[in-house]
Parts: C-alpha cells; structure tokens; sequence
C-alpha cells in the first residue's frame, strides 16, 4: 500500500469508530425483535399450560421456549441498547429526574 493509500484508509476508520453504537442506532428494532421472541415464549405458554405431556416435549420446548428467551438475553447484550450505570447518573444529574 502506497502512504497515500493509507491516509485515505486513516479517516474512514476514525469516522467507524465515532460513530454511534448499533444499540443507539437499531434501538427500536432490537426491542421489538426481543418483544416478539419473548411473545414468542408466552404464547407457547399459554398454549400449553393445561397439557405437560406437550409443555415437556423437547421437540417443542426447546425452539419455542428456550431459544427465544436466551436470544432475547443475547440481544440484551447489544452495546450502547441498555445505557449503562454512568449515563444514568448523569441523566439525573442533569434534571431527568422529572423532580421539582
């Protein structure tokens, strides 16, 4: 690679790394894909609550309750979706505490 090459590579990486956190940008869209595996589980649930012959069927639990719900808590994971212990702080620092 030539040094004019790698001045041009230079900025696009500075401008990957200030951007925002694929949790800030896909907030919405994440929350919703969690809210649907999780309706997912409680569907299956509800569906089962009266049959434990069904509700314990590996076959069944497995992809309809287990798997949304460890999904879901992967997808938590997602950096910048949850704020973390410092931006609350500061959230109510700076009045977000809706307290008069």
């Amino acid at each position: 690679m030539s040094s004019s090459q790698k001045s041009d590579a230079e900025p696009t990486s500075e401008k990957n790394s200030s951007a925002k956190p694929i949790g800030d940008r896909y907030a919405i869209y994440i929350l919703l894909f969690i809210s649907l595996l999780l309706l997912i589980r409680e569907i299956f649930a509800m569906a089962t609550i009266n049959d434990t012959r069904k509700a314990n069927n590996e076959n069944l639990w497995y992809p309809l309750s287990a798997l949304p719900e460890i999904l879901a808590v992967c997808l938590y994971t997602i950096k910048g979706l949850v704020p973390g212990r410092g931006a609350l702080g500061r959230g109510a620092e700076q009045g977000g505490g809706g307290h008069a």
